[in-house]
């Protein structure tokens, strides 16, 4: 397994300037794998663009995202279920 040296040190990733702070999906993927197994539950209390339920719908495991603003929630849909 290899850690992270500083995860500072990631840039944000802009999906089309429809969230100012998406980050790389080498953060959340780290940690799911980290702590959590195939078929496992996640959930994600500050769901905004949705970079985990992405992640975590790659690696097989289940999701429930949380976001208060209704134009993060439409940004986090289309981003985890777009490709579907």
């Amino acid at each position: 397994m290899i850690f992270p040296d500083n995860v500072l040190a990631l840039s944000t990733e802009p999906v089309s300037q429809k969230h100012s702070a998406v980050f790389p999906k080498g953060i959340p993927e780290f940690f799911i794998n980290l702590f959590t197994v195939e078929g496992d539950m996640v959930l994600d209390p500050f769901l905004g663009s949705g970079t985990s339920g992405l992640v975590v719908r790659r690696l097989g495991r289940n999701f429930i995202g949380i976001e208060a603003k209704a134009e993060y929630v439409q940004v986090a849909e289309e981003r985890i279920f777009g490709d579907s």
